[in-house]
C-alpha cells in the first residue's frame, strides 16, 4: 500500500477515497476532470514534497489523502490546496 495502515479501516477508507474522488464526474465529464486533475497533480509534484504512496498519480494522491484525513492527519497547504482543486470540494474547518 505504501504507508503503514494507521488501523483497521485504513484500507476502506483509501478505497472510500478512490469513490469519492469521482463523486462529481458524470461519464461525459471523468475524462475531461482525469485530464485536468492529471495535469495539476504533475505540475504540483514538480513543486512538493509528497508522502510516497501519494506519487504514483493523482488517483493514488486522492486516496491517501482522503485516507489520511480520515484518520485526522494534517497536511500542509499547498497539499490541502491542491486536494480541494482536484475533487471540486470545500472542506470542512479543521
Amino acid at each position: 500500500m505504501g504507508n503503514v495502515a494507521y488501523n483497521e479501516y485504513d484500507v476502506l477508507y483509501h478505497e472510500y477515497g478512490h469513490m469519492f474522488d469521482f463523486k462529481e464526474h458524470s461519464i461525459i465529464s471523468e475524462k475531461f476532470a482525469e485530464k485536468c486533475n492529471s495535469q495539476l497533480f504533475e505540475k504540483a509534484k514538480k513543486k512538493l514534497i509528497l508522502p510516497s504512496a501519494t506519487q504514483l498519480s493523482f488517483l493514488e494522491f486522492n486516496a491517501e489523502i482522503f485516507a489520511g484525513k480520515m484518520n485526522g492527519d494534517k497536511y500542509i497547504e499547498p497539499i490541502e490546496k491542491l486536494f480541494r482543486k482536484m475533487n471540486n470540494i470545500k472542506m470542512p474547518d479543521d
